[in-house]
């Protein structure tokens, strides 16, 4: 039995140890790989155990960026790359997705607002339930009064 564990961690164990790549492509798509990356990837940089510091190469050279004039000039080429403005412009669509996916919950928040404000107005009987007994009870004028004024709150909130 021991064989087998000697032998499994022997074929799975050094993976673990295994360097991966992180790069841009011409579309602006990131990539992750445990293999090189093309010649004309964008930011390629190494990840991995043993390399925390790992350079980031530009495309044009295969040279390390490094600090000072050489380094304010990788990214005054960067600010350039098609890739980065269409990471840029992918940034700005998820950005208005999600404002477009927070109009459309406060949308939702209101409908269901102004049902509950229409529901307290009815006039029915409400029952409620105490969470620590457990027991259903019916709200009284005061309480219909409260919730109202609650429900009108979260009207004014989500319905401008």
């Amino acid at each position: 039995m021991s064989k087998y564990l000697v032998i499994f961690l022997l074929m799975f164990g050094s993976t673990a140890y295994a360097a991966a790549n992180k790069w841009i492509d011409a579309s602006g798509q990131v990539h992750y790989s445990d293999k090189m990356p093309p010649q004309q990837a964008v930011g390629v940089k190494t990840i991995g155990p043993n390399t925390p510091d790992a350079p980031i190469f530009t495309a044009a050279s295969g040279v390390p960026a490094a600090s000072g004039v050489a380094a304010s000039n990788t990214k005054a080429a960067a600010e350039k790359d098609p890739a980065k403005e269409a990471a840029a412009k992918k940034a700005a669509a998820a950005k208005a997705e999600q404002e477009a996916a927070i109009k459309a919950q406060n949308q939702a928040n209101c409908a269901g607002a102004k049902q509950n404000m229409a529901n307290l107005k009815d006039g029915m009987r409400i029952a409620t339930v105490d969470p620590t007994t457990g027991e259903r009870s019916f709200m009284d004028d005061a309480q219909r009064a409260k919730s109202m004024e609650d429900a009108q709150q979260q009207v004014s909130k989500f319905c401008q």
